[in-house]
């Protein structure tokens, strides 16, 4: 039996300036521990591509990698190269520097939209050197011109908003929001899931805006609060959640037996295996899912509206 369909939301292959990357370094074994008791992978401990994707295939997965700029000026440049030879089994989000927009609209234009790379990836509290006391919020008007040109041309974006907090107000729902609201079709992915402000402002914002797609990785592995996520997948958002494995820092098979044990309905389970990510990255149309709480709720008051027009 031909194993479920997968996307892997969190995969960073062992290649290029990734491998260079500090999770790539010697002293992580504790960090996959901490992380739902796993491992670092041998092919990770290796840096073998080719492990990798045979591992990748035995699970019928596939990978979206996402790159950070900071520190690297040709990190899209080589990992464009990698995209262009391994497509078939990965995809890729462009790492930008924020504080030089026209570089980052050329950056766009070459490796999006007329390059290998599906998406593009946005770190604002992660500034390059010369610019580390003055990192941006979200929705900073100064990242506006890209989130308008990656609306414009159907590009989706991703951030990495989850994990240990070191600025409280670089978490306020406000600035998510604020993005959202003011880019209504632009598709969004948090990395880290939000965690650990998931289930206190994250899951009500998804359940508003069903462009915005959560991928837990590292935080859906016994942390807690990741039964919401399980929670969430099966009732308010189960075209949302995201399955990611936070590879190199953990095993594609330690995670993939997590979510098969962790009580995803049936009927989600290939959602948040791939449907959901298909939709995120462009596999496939946005609108193939099931209405949200929002749309029905939206769609029950034009009904009663029309009804009280009548009499």
């Amino acid at each position: 039996m031909e194993k479920m369909k997968k996307i892997d939301m969190r995969c960073r292959p062992p290649v290029g300036s990734i491998a260079k990357t500090w999770f790539y370094g010697s002293n992580l074994d504790g960090f996959a521990h901490k992380f739902g008791g796993g491992t670092i992978p041998l092919s990770a401990k290796k840096k073998d591509l080719n492990m990798l994707i045979e591992e990748m295939k035995e699970e019928n997965m596939q990978g979206f990698a996402c790159l950070r700029r900071n520190g690297n000026p040709n990190a899209n440049r080589d990992i464009a190269q990698f995209l262009n030879e391994h497509g078939d089994m990965f995809y890729g989000a462009i790492g930008v520097d924020l504080y030089d927009m026209e570089l980052v609209m050329s950056d766009i234009d070459e490796y999006v939209i007329n390059g290998p790379f599906t998406a593009v990836n946005i770190e604002p509290d992660c500034p390059p050197a010369g610019h580390e006391d003055s990192y941006m919020y979200l929705d900073d008007e100064r990242i506006s011109p890209i989130y308008q040109k990656c609306m414009d041309n159907n590009i989706p974006v991703t951030f990495t908003y989850g994990g240990p907090v070191f600025d409280v107000e670089f978490k306020n729902p406000v600035h998510l929001a604020n993005v959202l609201n003011n880019f209504p079709n632009l598709r969004v992915c948090l990395m880290h899931g939000g965690w650990p402000f998931f289930n206190t402002y994250i899951l009500g914002i998804a359940v508003a805006n069903p462009n915005l797609f959560i991928s837990a990785d590292s935080y859906m592995l016994g942390l807690p609060g990741w039964r919401d996520y399980v929670d969430a997948a099966n009732t308010l958002c189960p075209d949302q959640i995201c399955f990611g494995t936070s590879y190199p820092l953990n095993s594609i098979q330690h995670v993939i037996d997590f979510y098969e044990k962790a009580g995803f309905r049936p009927e989600v389970m290939q959602k948040v295996y791939y449907d959901n990510a298909a939709r995120f990255l462009g596999l496939k149309a946005p609108d193939d899912r099931e209405p949200t709480e929002v749309e029905l709720i939206g769609q029950a008051m034009v009904e009663s509206a029309q009804l009280m027009a009548e009499d």
